[in-house]
């Protein structure tokens, strides 16, 4: 268990913010309409700025729509793959019973 969670920890500071960014570049290079929210939410900061003064808190706040699709897209895809999760209760999922423990999710996940 001690080394699950010491691998875990390691593989997501590897790696997690590049795939994360990828997929989100994926995301947004497959839905337009997303693309032109994220879009127009940048422009319109880059528009309140003076030329070359550089991004600050207050702006990165304005970002809504933009860090609501990152979110999603890290709900989608995470980031970490293979990394080590356990269900700590029983559970039902589409008519399947599954015990709480390390199995239950590798149960789910060949069910779905």
């Amino acid at each position: 268990m001690i080394a699950d969670k010491i691998l875990a920890l390691l593989l997501g500071g590897h790696e997690s913010t590049s795939v994360a960014c990828a997929f989100i570049v994926r995301f947004l290079a497959e839905l337009p309409p997303i693309y032109e929210g994220v879009y127009k939410e940048q422009i319109e900061i880059s528009k309140s700025k003076t030329a070359g003064e550089l991004l600050n808190w207050e702006d990165i706040q304005k970002m809504k729509y933009s860090w609501n699709v990152a979110c999603e897209v890290m709900r989608l895809v995470t980031p970490v793959t293979g990394n080590f999760k356990e269900a700590i209760d029983d559970f039902v999922l589409n008519g399947f019973l599954h015990s709480k423990g390390l199995e239950a999710v590798l149960e789910c996940s060949l069910n779905t």
